[in-house]
C-alpha cells in the first residue's frame, strides 16, 4: 500500500513544486498510509532496517542529488545528509512513538476492555523448545529501556508513579494536579524543575478570550488527566519542533482608537491565541529564563525582573540627547570657525551612498508666496476642493487635516489671539495672508516646544546684511506688522518675527513631495556648508523628513557639502542667488576654476571673428561692484572683452529663453540651431534646454516611445547621453544619487 501511494504521487515529488511542499505531501498523504496501524507492530531488526530504505528512497526523491565539493561530480545524498535536510524524526522513531502511546493508553484502560484483558492476561501451557519470536512486548519494554525507563511490565504503565523514584504514588501537586510524588520530600526535591511545568497552569486567569480552538481557561483548569497529555504534547512539539496548527493560527481583532475612524492606522489590534498554545510559551519561557539568568551579567537589562528594556532605552535616549547638544554622532562632529561659522566635519572615512543623517524637519509650512494650499498636507485648494476648519476657518481640504499637528499653530494663535475666523475667498493667486503662516508656526514653538524654539533660535538669520537688502522691508509690513495687527500678536516684537523670517530665508529647504513644494527648516542639516561640487546629496521622505547621502568617497576630517542652489546654473547665477538670498559669496572649487573643471559650462564664442576659440571671465571670483571693472579673454586669440559686453549677448539669449513657447520639442531645436554658434557647446542656456528637449521626445505620442520617429530616438538618446557625460563632470554622483 506504502509503494502504491507513493508512485501515485511520484509524479508530483518529480516536478517543480518546493521541497518544503513536497515533504508537506510525504508527510500528509504516503507516511499515513505506510504507518496506518503501527502501533500493533512487532518489528524485526530487518523489517526496520526495510522500512528505513522505503523512507530514504522517498527523501532522495523530494531532495535530489548533491554536487561533490572535490570532484564536480553528481551524487546520491547520504543518509546523514537526508535526514539534516529532513529535520524531522524518521519513521522508526515514528512507530516507536505511536507504540509507547498506545500501550500507555491500553494500560489506563479498565478492566471491562477486551484490549486491557489481552494485554494482563496470560495463556497458560509451554512454549517449545528454542529462541522465542520477538513479541510486541518486547518491542515495548525495549522501548522503555531506550528513553530511560526500567524494565517495566506493560501493565504497570498507566500507574502513577513518583516524578523522583518511579515507585507507585498517590499524591498530586496541588498546582497543576498532574504529577505524583510518594512523599513531600521527593516533591520538594523536585520542584526547581517542576515549576516550569507547574506554573502554566497556575497562572491562568479567569474570563480571558479563547483561540481558534474555542478552549477557554475555564475549561482548561477543570481538566485532570489531561493536563498530562497537554504537558505530553508541549514536551513532544519543543522535541521535534513541528507546532500544531492551531498553536500558529492567530484571531486578529481591529478595536478602533477613537470614534468615526476610517483609516487603517487609526485602529489597533490584539491577537487571540489558544490556551494551550499559551501554556506552551509559558514553559518555554520560563526555560528561557532559567537559562539566561545564569549567563547574564548583574547590569544586562531586559529578562529580568525590575531591569526593564524600557528603561535602558529612556536613559540611553536621555544621554543621546545630551551629546548631541554639542556633537553629533557617528558620522559627524560640529566644528566652527571665522569663515564658516558652524559646519561639519566627517569623523571617519565614508564610502558612496552612506545615509549620514536623517531628520524630520523643526518647522515646515506653505511657502511665502503661494496660491491656497491644504495648511495640513500643502495640497493645492480650489473653490471646489476646499473646505474651512470649522475651528479657525483656515482652508483644508479635509476634515483629517483640519485636526493635523501642523495646522495648530495658525489654529490655536486664531481662536485665542484674533478672535474670529480667517476667511479665504479668492483661490485663483497667491494669496497675501500665507505669507506670514510660517513665520506663525516659528512663533508657536516658544510655548508648545521651547526645546524647538531654541534650536530655531540657535541658527543664523543674518538679520544685520538682511536690513540692507528690499526683502527685509517687505517682511517688515507683510509679515511682522501683519502678524501683531490681525492676530493681536503684541507679545511678539518686529524684530522677533523679522528674525524668524531671516531663519526661514537663510536655512528653508523647498521640499518637492507635495504640490506646490513647501518649506522646511532642518537643524543639523542647516549646518550643513555649501559648494557648487559637494560631496553630499539631500532627499526627501513623503512625510517631509530628510535623508543625506555621500555622493563620493569622504574621508575622514574632510568637510560634508551639499548644494544651497542649481548645479545647472552657471557661475555667475549661482554666485549672484546665493548672495542675494544666503549672503555670502561662493568661493568653492568650481566657482574659483573660470572653465568649471574643463566643462565651460559658463563660456562664449569669441566675439572676434573669425576667432573659433571660446571667451571667459579673467576673475570667476568678482564680486558685483566689480563687475563693471570685470573683462572676459578669449582662450584661442587671448583678446580682452569688457563684461558688459558678455553680459548683453548673454541677456539677448536670456530674453529668447524665456520667450520660447514651452512645451514645443520643435521650439526647443530652432533655440539650440540659432544660438548653438554664438555659446559654447556646453552653455548652460543649451543644456537647459537640451534637458527640455530630451523630456520632451515622445510626450506628444498617445503611444510614448514607440511613437517617436527614428531621428527624433535618436537625437533623444545622444541628447540623454552628453547631458550624463556633462553633469557626471560637473557633480560627480549626482548621475547615481
Amino acid at each position: 500500500m506504502g509503494n502504491a501511494c507513493y508512485y501515485s504521487v511520484e509524479e508530483l515529488l518529480s516536478s517543480l513544486l518546493s521541497k518544503n511542499l513536497k515533504v508537506r505531501i510525504y508527510k500528509t498523504v504516503i507516511l499515513p498510509v505506510v504507518l496506518y496501524g503501527c502501533e500493533t507492530w512487532t518489528l524485526t531488526l530487518g523489517e526496520e532496517h526495510r522500512l528505513r530504505l522505503s523512507e530514504n528512497k522517498v527523501l532522495r526523491k523530494i531532495f535530489g542529488a548533491k554536487r561533490d565539493e572535490v570532484t564536480g561530480e553528481w551524487r546520491k545524498l547520504h543518509n546523514t545528509e537526508l535526514h539534516a535536510l529532513y529535520s524531522s524524526p524518521d519513521i522508526i522513531r515514528n512507530i516507536k512513538s505511536r507504540r509507547l502511546r498506545w500501550a500507555g493508553h491500553v494500560a489506563r484502560m479498565g478492566e471491562s476492555r477486551n484490549a486491557y484483558r489481552v494485554l494482563v492476561g496470560r495463556l497458560e501451557g509451554k512454549r517449545p523448545l528454542g529462541r522465542p519470536r520477538r513479541r510486541w512486548e518486547d518491542n515495548i519494554k525495549k522501548d522503555l529501556r531506550e528513553v530511560g525507563y526500567d524494565d517495566r511490565d506493560v501493565s504497570a504503565m498507566g500507574a502513577e508513579t513518583c516524578a523522583v523514584c518511579r515507585q507507585p504514588a498517590q499524591q498530586r501537586c496541588g498546582g497543576c494536579h498532574v504529577t505524583y510524588y510518594c512523599c513531600r520530600d521527593h516533591q520538594r526535591l523536585d520542584w526547581k524543575g517542576h515549576r516550569e511545568r507547574c506554573k502554566p497552569f497556575k497562572e491562568m486567569r479567569n474570563g480571558k478570550a479563547t483561540g481558534v480552538d474555542g478552549i477557554s481557561t475555564e475549561l482548561v483548569k477543570c481538566l485532570d488527566e489531561d493536563k498530562k497529555e497537554i504537558l505530553s504534547l508541549c514536551n513532544e512539539i519543543n522535541e521535534q519542533d513541528d507546532w500544531p496548527e492551531d498553536f500558529t493560527e492567530t484571531v486578529l481583532l481591529p478595536i478602533p482608537k477613537n470614534n468615526n475612524v476610517k483609516k487603517c492606522n487609526e485602529f489597533r489590534t490584539i491577537s487571540l491565541i489558544s490556551h494551550s498554545a499559551k501554556i506552551l510559551l509559558r514553559i518555554l519561557n520560563r526555560r528561557l529564563y532559567s537559562k539566561m539568568e545564569e549567563q547574564l551579567e548583574e547590569k544586562q537589562f531586559g529578562f529580568r525582573k525590575g531591569k526593564v528594556t524600557r528603561d535602558a532605552v529612556g536613559l540611553l535616549q536621555t544621554i543621546g540627547e545630551r551629546y548631541l547638544k554639542i556633537f553629533t554622532i557617528l558620522f559627524f562632529l560640529v566644528a566652527e570657525n571665522k569663515i564658516l561659522g558652524r559646519h561639519l566635519i566627517a569623523t571617519r572615512d565614508l564610502k558612496v551612498g552612506e545615509i549620514i543623517l536623517q531628520e524630520l524637519p523643526l518647522v515646515a509650512g506653505p511657502s511665502q508666496v503661494t496660491p491656497p494650499v491644504c495648511l495640513g498636507c500643502y495640497r493645492l485648494l480650489t473653490e471646489q476642493n476646499a473646505k474651512t476648519c470649522t475651528e479657525c476657518g483656515w482652508p483644508v481640504c479635509s476634515e483629517v487635516c483640519a485636526h493635523a499637528t501642523a495646522h495648530r499653530a495658525e489654529c490655536s494663535f486664531t481662536k485665542l489671539h484674533k478672535g474670529s475666523k480667517v476667511t479665504v475667498r479668492n483661490f485663483q493667486q497667491p494669496h497675501p495672508i500665507y505669507q506670514c503662516v510660517t513665520a506663525l508656526r516659528c512663533l508657536y514653538l516658544r510655548d508648545s516646544n521651547p526645546v524647538a524654539w531654541e534650536r530655531l533660535q540657535s541658527l543664523e538669520s543674518h538679520c544685520a546684511e538682511r536690513k540692507k537688502t528690499p526683502r527685509y522691508e517687505e517682511d517688515r509690513v507683510t509679515v511682522a506688522q501683519f502678524v501683531r495687527r490681525f492676530f493681536c500678536l503684541q507679545e511678539f516684537s518686529e524684530d522677533d518675527i523679522l528674525r524668524v523670517c531671516g531663519i526661514l530665508q537663510v536655512n528653508g529647504h523647498e521640499v518637492p513631495v507635495t504640490e506646490p513644494a513647501h518649506v522646511a527648516v532642518y537643524d543639523q542639516a542647516s549646518l550643513l556648508e555649501h559648494s557648487c561640487r559637494p560631496n553630499c546629496a539631500k532627499s526627501f521622505t513623503s512625510e517631509g523628513g530628510l535623508i543625506v547621502r555621500t555622493m563620493e568617497p569622504v574621508l575622514k576630517g574632510q568637510h560634508l557639502s551639499i548644494c544651497y542652489t542649481d548645479a545647472l546654473w552657471g557661475t555667475a547665477n549661482r554666485r549672484h542667488h546665493l548672495a542675494e538670498t544666503k549672503f555670502f559669496w561662493c568661493r568653492c572649487t568650481r566657482c574659483a576654476d573660470p572653465t568649471e573643471f574643463g566643462t565651460h559650462f559658463s563660456a562664449i564664442r569669441c566675439l572676434e571673428k573669425p576667432c573659433e576659440g571660446f571667451m571667459l571671465p579673467e576673475n570667476s571670483l568678482s564680486e558685483e561692484r566689480e563687475l563693471e571693472k570685470a573683462s572676459w579673454r578669449c582662450t584661442r586669440c587671448s583678446a580682452p572683452v569688457p563684461a558688459r559686453q558678455v553680459l548683453g549677448v548673454l541677456e539677448r539669449v536670456g530674453v529668447a529663453l524665456t520667450s520660447m513657447q514651452k512645451g514645443d520639442p520643435r521650439a526647443c531645436e530652432r533655440f539650440l540651431s540659432q544660438f548653438a554658434p554664438e555659446l559654447h557647446p556646453n552653455h548652460y542656456y543649451l543644456t537647459d534646454v537640451r534637458l527640455a528637449l530630451a523630456q520632451l521626445y515622445g510626450q506628444d505620442s498617445d503611444v510614448g516611445l514607440p511613437g517617436v520617429s527614428d531621428h527624433d530616438l535618436t537625437e533623444k538618446i545622444s541628447l540623454c547621453r552628453q547631458l550624463l557625460s556633462l553633469v557626471n563632470a560637473l557633480v560627480p554622483g549626482m548621475c547615481h544619487n
